[in-house]
């Protein structure tokens, strides 16, 4: 039992760190100059440019390692015995 404990403490950290990067991609990407030039109205048919998809990849990497780490803290139901 106490492994468990321990396997669900480290997924957790891992997720709440995971977390604070996808957080910290999506400011970043929000305050950088290709976020104003992805989102003006000057040329709206432009394809995005490399940095936007690299900054997704890594976004979509983040967020579904938060996913999987969130899955793994799921402990199975308990066995109620009724008597």
């Amino acid at each position: 039992m106490t492994r468990c404990r321990w396997e669900a403490t480290l997924n957790f950290t891992l997720e709440l760190q995971l977390t604070i990067a996808g957080i910290a991609n999506a400011a970043l990407f929000r305050r950088s100059a290709e976020f104003a030039v992805f989102t003006s109205e000057n040329n709206p048919t432009s394809p995005p440019s490399s940095h936007a998809h690299l900054v997704g990849a890594i976004s979509l990497a983040i967020w579904t390692g938060v996913l999987a780490c969130a899955c793994l803290n799921v402990e199975a139901a308990p066995e109620v015995l009724l008597r």
